[in-house]
């Protein structure tokens, strides 16, 4: 029973995680708005691929991160 409850407190707090990471980016998307400009910018700023990385940078950070807590937490 103590493994169940550990794996389903780690469930609900990476479904929180999700949620809030998906309301961060939608502010910063929001505070951003460029009308003129914004097209140009990110078209190149797709084209040279800083978007993915971007995402795989901070991806990487939070996928080591909760994977620590989540081992510690579990073996503990």
């Amino acid at each position: 029973m103590n493994t169940f409850v550990k794996v389903a407190t780690v469930g609900i707090f990476a479904i929180a995680l999700f949620f809030l990471i998906n309301f961060i980016v939608g502010q910063i998307q929001e505070q951003i708005n460029f009308d003129d400009l914004m097209p140009t910018a990110k078209y190149f700023l797709c084209r040279l691929g800083i978007f993915q990385a971007i995402n795989i940078y901070f991806s990487l950070i939070i996928a080591s991160w909760f994977s620590n807590k989540i081992i510690n937490y579990i073996s503990g």
